[in-house]
């Protein structure tokens, strides 16, 4: 699951911060090579789904946030914790960095 708005090519979406196209590029790579597929913005969040699967009622998602305001909600984990359904939570990892959880 993407964030609302965010680009669905994921890798092709371009973040308007002051970052050369070029450095872009490398920073993509990098991510490529670490097993990233995809990174969706929005909103000045940032997520790097990692794992996921299932099919339309039952898909689900488990991967890295990035976000300067803490997320809600926030559990003790988010990678163990099963959330409900069409939602998701949320666990701190250090710093503005969280272990997300969509189901």
């Amino acid at each position: 699951r993407q964030l609302p708005g965010s680009d669905t090519a994921g890798y092709d979406r371009r973040i308007s911060y002051n970052i050369s196209q070029v450095r872009i590029k490398l920073y993509l790579s990098r991510l490529k090579k670490l097993g990233f597929s995809r990174v969706n913005s929005y909103k000045g969040e940032i997520q790097f789904p990692q794992f996921g699967g299932g099919f339309t009622d039952t898909s689900w998602s488990i991967g890295y946030h990035y976000s300067t305001k803490a997320p809600t909600p926030l559990v003790k984990s988010a990678y163990y914790q099963r959330p409900p359904r069409d939602k998701g939570h949320y666990s701190l990892i250090e710093g503005n960095w969280y272990i997300y959880h969509y189901r």
